[in-house]
């Protein structure tokens, strides 16, 4: 029988359940294999020998691919014909051999020591492959390390004033993922001279400041900096902030602060103020008057947090009401396509 990859695996699957001891498959090309286990010609009894007197071809016939088994040497009359299965094996166990020929390799198929000898090889490549990547790794984060020491001194001595400088700006912003570095450029940017501002705007830097209002782990003090500098930058028309999407966020903001992000930010919050009182409690419960003072200092400090929070919250929506009536004035502007 012919079988193919699929039927090949299935059928040696189930004469493994089936504790057969011997398989006759032989490889007729890559998607083809003969199975002469249940049926077939007088050459499945064929026996093998490490020095055998025959051995196989593939001969086409007819246009179709067949085996044939063709003699090595001169055969005497009543001397067994063999052939060297080149055994392939499937199993854990290797399969000895019994031929007793004189060059005998005492298995059938690949010595077991040489496997080993090849698995040693394959498992020292692999060690060596996983050094490898792990020093890549290592030169990687190192590379990571130096480009955000790198980030920051070029954001220190970065002044905004010349079309190089604005440039510079906006390729510190798309590198820039921390707070501290955003808040730094963003007060660059509020600094920066009119005609830089316009380069800016030039340069869609309004873009990029719509990814960053976007992030979600964006706080509240970086979106009131994301305000600040909108209302900082000489923006000429209605359109450059529909086409940014910029003005679709403040109009989200002027109506509540709470955007994606900020509800992390007062579930983590929440979660402060009530591992703090907690801990209150486990100190009142020790005693003593100054643990007790100190216990009533800790647990104002929660509450000041929630002011603060509430507070920046009603300065996002009365910041984003602020530039929502200041580009109202803004006209619409329309492109005739060319």
């Amino acid at each position: 029988e012919v079988l193919d990859p699929k039927e090949f695996r299935k059928r040696a699957k189930e004469y493994a359940k089936d504790k057969n001891l011997h398989f006759y498959f032989m490889a007729l090309k890559s998607d083809s294999i003969i199975d002469a286990t249940q049926k077939g010609n007088i050459s499945r009894f064929i026996n093998h020998s490490c020095d055998p007197n025959a051995e196989t071809q593939k001969w086409t016939v007819n246009g179709e691919l067949r085996v044939g088994f063709f003699s090595k040497r001169q055969i005497a009359m009543g001397e067994e014909i063999t052939f060297d299965y080149k055994f392939q094996r499937y199993g854990k166990e290797a399969q000895k051999c019994y031929c007793q020929a004189a060059l005998c390799r005492g298995w059938i198929g690949e010595d077991p020591e040489k496997e080993n000898k090849w698995s040693d090889i394959s498992g020292r490549s692999r060690e060596r492959r996983e050094k490898e990547r792990k020093k890549k790794e290592d030169k990687r984060n190192l590379k990571d390390t130096l480009n955000d020491i790198d980030l920051e001194e070029e954001i220190e001595k970065l002044v905004l004033k010349n079309r190089a400088q604005t440039l510079m700006l906006c390729r510190l912003m798309v590198r820039a993922e921390d707070h501290a570095s955003r808040v730094q450029l963003l007060r660059i940017l509020q600094n920066g001279e009119t005609a830089c501002l316009r380069l800016f705007l030039d340069y869609h830097g309004l873009r990029l400041v719509w990814s960053w209002m976007m992030d979600p782990a964006s706080s509240f003090s970086l979106k009131i900096e994301i305000l600040e500098t909108l209302s900082k930058l000489p923006i000429p028309n209605k359109t450059m902030l529909q086409d940014s999407r910029v003005l679709g966020v403040v109009e989200k903001w002027s109506t509540t602060a709470l955007m994606v992000g900020e509800a992390k930010h007062r579930s983590s919050t929440e979660d402060e103020v009530d591992k703090s009182s907690d801990a209150d409690k486990e100190k009142q419960t020790k005693g003593s008057d100054s643990e007790k003072n100190s216990d009533d200092s800790n647990l104002s400090r929660p509450a000041e947090n929630e002011e603060q929070t509430e507070a920046n919250k009603k300065k996002i929506v009365e910041m984003a009401n602020g530039l929502l009536q200041e580009w109202a004035s803004l006209k619409e502007v329309f492109r005739i396509p060319k």
